[in-house]
């Protein structure tokens, strides 16, 4: 899945979130190959944007390198980071991968991650309610 987002203050919003055209893939393989797509090796190298339209032409001709993109999972900070490091001490147990997911549909649904795992807790309890015949529980 190719997902473009945007974070503005404390909120992430999503520009697009798709599965990437197999000629998309090789333009933009053909770009890192050619050097056309300038490699970011660093977060300090990608600038605060006045515009999206600025942000969107920075990203056109931009990309972030492989070891960079290792890092998304590992944000430093700002309003997300601190989030994000909430939303992990509310569930240490959870696996790797289930995190991301939760991370990666905050993203889409442009919802805190705290707030997900409240409400799939809550989910969770009345469905297993029901199961156990708790019928007095909302």
């Amino acid at each position: 899945m190719f997902v473009v987002y945007t974070m503005r203050e404390d909120k992430v919003r999503v520009i697009s979130a798709r599965e990437a055209e197999d000629d998309e893939k090789r333009i933009y393989q053909r770009g890192w190959n050619e050097g056309i797509m300038k490699k970011i090796k660093n977060w300090n190298e990608i600038p605060e944007f006045e515009t999206e339209n600025e942000e969107r032409e920075f990203w056109e001709t931009h990309s972030i390198s492989p070891d960079l993109a290792d890092d998304f999972d590992r944000p430093a900070q700002g309003p997300m980071a601190r989030k994000m490091r909430e939303a992990r001490a509310m569930v240490p147990n959870l696996d790797e991968d289930t995190f991301r997911r939760l991370i990666e549909l905050s993203v889409v649904e442009s919802v805190d991650p705290r707030d997900l795992i409240t409400r799939f807790i809550a989910d969770g309890l009345r469905e297993e309610e029901k199961r156990a015949g708790l019928t007095n529980h909302r």
